[in-house]
């Protein structure tokens, strides 16, 4: 099912995909990592750009400085 709202994502000039199911379409968010996961890997606090794969849900972070 196509969303309007998905689109392909480019990253450092590479085309983002699934690595669970190659999808290559993905909503879009940004959102802070405030938990104790954040504070452990040293990301708390810090701006995530957020990718979930339109077809499977798989969830890619990526820190944004």
């Amino acid at each position: 099912m196509k969303d309007n709202n998905c689109k392909e994502i480019i990253i450092n000039g590479h085309k983002l995909l699934c690595p669970i199911c190659g999808g290559n379409t993905f909503w879009e968010n940004k959102d802070m990592v405030n938990s104790k996961w954040g504070f452990l890997l040293g990301c708390s606090n810090k701006k995530m750009d957020i990718f979930i794969c339109q077809q499977c849900g798989y969830i890619n972070w990526f820190w944004n400085e």
